[in-house]
């Protein structure tokens, strides 16, 4: 739960320093962290990456986008994707511990890691 609140500090502290469309994604974002965080199902957890490339697809179109946020954003988004791969493929094979799991495991520690980057291409 503390990680949770100290989470959504940090993105109260970036929202005054952004653009409406940066807050959306990292909004996103957030909303990812903190449903692993809390548990979810693989049926939110796809809706939620969808609605995140949805966010990152409008800003990448937009005339005055940071080409280092759309950047980071898509890396982050992409190991936020594997992970999903890796939940996806245990399903399948009906396993719900073992190698999958541990490769979800890390593609959300990596993805983390990105979303750190992400913040900092915040001009």
């Amino acid at each position: 739960m503390k990680r949770l609140i100290l989470t959504f500090s940090i993105l109260f502290l970036f929202v005054g320093i952004c653009n409406a469309d940066e807050k959306d994604v990292l909004k996103s974002f957030e909303k990812i962290k903190a449903n692993i965080e809390t548990g979810l199902t693989l049926s939110k957890y796809n809706e939620l990456l969808a609605d995140a490339q949805v966010e990152i697809n409008i800003i990448s179109k937009g005339s005055n986008a940071n080409p280092d946020f759309v950047r980071a954003s898509e890396e982050c988004l992409k190991k936020y994707k594997a992970a999903w791969a890796y939940w996806n493929m245990g399903n399948d094979m009906g396993l719900e511990r073992g190698p999958y799991d541990l490769g979800r495991q890390k593609s959300w520690e990596e993805a983390a890691k990105l979303l750190d980057e992400v913040y900092k291409t915040l001009k």
